[in-house]
């Protein structure tokens, strides 16, 4: 089960389930990752790959269908810096910035503290788009 990949190389992949547990939320400082983790630990993730994870995971069970009505991907961010990205532009964005391809995330004016504060919010929109403090354009539902 790979995570977290960019350029289709996995960058945190866990090999059971329960290694997810063990792995969130992530505590370190937001770092770009300098290797590819197997079952990693919490304290081996930083927040930005925990925020990531989250992310990941909510978009693509809301794709099969286990959470929400309105699809997330889709979902346009309204507010702040990741404003008019979908949701899975938001996504790839990140997964990019911790394998170490930062330039589109420098475009938006964003460290990856930034970042992982945007994602922060991104991950607080409940799984059926309808967004709190109106962070996002609802997709059309499925």
């Amino acid at each position: 089960l790979s995570i977290i990949s960019f350029d289709n190389t996995p960058v945190v992949r866990f090999t059971q389930p329960e290694w997810l547990s063990k792995a969130l939320p992530g505590e370190a400082t937001p770092v770009i990752l300098d290797k590819a983790y197997v079952d990693p630990e919490a304290d081996q993730l930083n927040r930005l790959a925990g925020e990531l994870i989250a992310l990941r995971m909510t978009v693509d069970f809301n794709a099969m269908g286990l959470l929400g009505t309105a699809s997330l991907a889709d979902a346009i961010v309204v507010v702040g810096p990741l404003a008019e990205l979908s949701v899975v532009e938001v996504l790839e964005m990140g997964e990019w910035a911790l394998g170490g391809f930062t330039d589109k995330m420098e475009r938006r004016g964003l460290d990856l503290n930034g970042l992982t504060e945007a994602l922060v919010v991104v991950n607080h929109m409940a799984p059926d788009c309808q967004a709190p403090s109106d962070l996002a354009r609802v997709a059309a539902p499925r």
